[in-house]
């Protein structure tokens, strides 16, 4: 099913960063959206750590969850762009729940690899039998344990990376990256490179006064968001934010009910496949902690920040910089950035539009590079019904997309929604191709958070 609208936005006063550029604009745009599937999942595209959209000459490839008979499915389609068809839908496996999504890549010979599955277990890892196919893969491979939300990337060696969550049993959860040559039969056994601050929170003997009760931080529960892409060059370039349960005898203004939030967007690189990583030019110890790896924003203590982040992808441009969105979320308001490296310095930009626009943005956020250009998709709200509570999880209710096209300087030439595509609200959970090679297509999830009969929508943004 194809929905069609023709329209025209009027922006008034574009801002961008400090630089306030005070036009009218006038844009024709042509919006398509294609229902993928209209059995998604609570979360049929999330999340923002796993690759959804594969492109290649002949083809586009998807991922996303289904719900079924009580049971959570990971399916695929594709495109054929010589036929302009959509392919049967592929239901590649059940998983645990509405974590189980899949990340995709693909390597130099066209097979595509998959990785998927698990809400605390061993990561699923498949590869398609042949080239530029999605019938048939290969017999599953697990990976790891205690894994959450994979992250897939593939160098110009074929050697492949799975990045993700471990999940430690009363201990400091972890960022762990697994390899495998491309002619290896098995995975590496895994290696931690970044820690949570689970284990640097004070000790209930440590506290003289208070009601222990309030010190307690139940585990050391992480969410990091991360993503992984590989330059040019075969360096690795992983960002993330850093949420956890904080100490429950302190007050933070960015905290929700349970005293957990994110305080910090952080960046790592490696030019050695992973072996050892970098802060700046500096050699880490890993696994690390957040006082120790390059800040974007944020603060590695979080008694210095006053507002929870959120994050989107990481993508590289044509000179193999990173880039990376990301919102700062208040009470009452939230901001929204465009964050790239320049040398050693992360350079900030704030993505904004008319003045006269009654929303405001936040992640989960995505982002795509093509053509000397950025799409950037943020998760906006009115500002009527703004609640930091509602910015995620089961109580998502009145989300809409804010869809950007900045050029190479950083300024925005194109903005609509996703209510501009005809398409209702709640819309949430974006997902852009993340390769450079051609223009960026957009998958996202419309349906209430709590609702496991969501619709998967696939957009062509150029």
């Amino acid at each position: 099913m194809t929905f069609k609208a023709s329209f025209v936005i009027f922006i008034i006063g574009l801002f961008v960063g400090d630089n306030p550029e005070v036009k009218i604009m006038l844009s024709n745009i042509e919006g398509r959206t294609t229902i993928l599937t209209q059995k998604g999942s609570s979360r049929a595209t999330a999340y923002i750590d796993s690759n959804k959209i594969i492109e290649t000459e002949e083809h586009v490839f998807t991922t996303y969850l289904i719900y079924e008979d009580g049971k959570h499915f990971i399916a695929l389609k594709s495109f054929s762009k010589e036929n302009k068809k959509w392919s049967k839908e592929i239901v590649l496996d059940e998983v645990n729940d509405n974590h189980g999504g899949g990340s995709l890549s693909i390597d130099s010979q066209g097979y595509l690899h998959i990785a998927y599955g698990p809400h605390v277990g061993p990561f699923v890892y498949r590869k398609s039998v042949n080239p530029n196919d999605i019938e048939f893969f290969g017999d599953p491979m697990f990976v790891g344990n205690n894994m959450t939300y994979p992250s897939l990337a593939i160098d110009n060696n074929d050697k492949i990376y799975l990045l993700g969550r471990h999940t430690i049993i009363k201990g400091k959860w972890s960022l762990r990256l697994f390899h495998k040559n491309a002619e290896d039969k098995n995975w590496s056994t895994g290696k931690d490179i970044l820690y949570s601050n689970y284990a640097n929170w004070p000790d209930i003997k440590d506290i003289k006064k208070g009601d222990p009760k309030y010190l307690y931080v139940k585990n050391g529960y992480s969410r990091w968001n991360k993503s992984i892409v590989i330059d040019k060059l075969n360096n690795l370039h992983i960002t993330f934010k850093n949420y956890e349960y904080l100490p429950r005898n302190e007050k933070y203004s960015f905290t929700n009910n349970g005293n957990g939030g994110s305080y910090l967007i952080g960046y790592l690189k490696s030019e050695d496949g992973g072996m050892t990583w970098k802060n700046k030019d500096k050699l880490i110890t890993t696994p690390a902690y957040p006082s120790e790896i390059e800040i974007i924003d944020g603060n590695s203590d979080p008694k210095k920040v006053e507002c929870n982040y959120g994050i989107s992808n990481l993508i590289l441009d044509k000179h193999n910089t990173p880039h990376v969105a990301f919102s700062k979320e208040y009470d009452s308001t939230s901001t929204f950035y465009l964050a790239y490296k320049k040398g050693d310095i992360w350079e900030r930009k704030l993505i904004n539009h008319d003045k006269t626009n009654q929303s405001f943005m936040y992640s989960p956020s995505s982002i795509s590079y093509f053509d000397n250009h950025f799409y950037i998709v943020a998760t906006a709200i009115n500002k009527s019904n703004y609640d930091r509570q509602e910015l995620w999880g089961k109580e998502q209710r009145h989300s809409f997309l804010q869809i950007f096209k900045l050029n190479s300087r950083y300024k925005i030439v194109k903005v609509f929604s996703s209510q501009d595509l005809m398409v209702s609200n709640p819309s949430w959970l974006p997902s852009l191709g993340r390769g450079n090679e051609y223009p960026p297509k957009l998958l996202f999830t419309q349906g209430d958070s709590k609702s496991n009969s969501t619709v998967v929508h696939y957009t062509d943004l150029n």
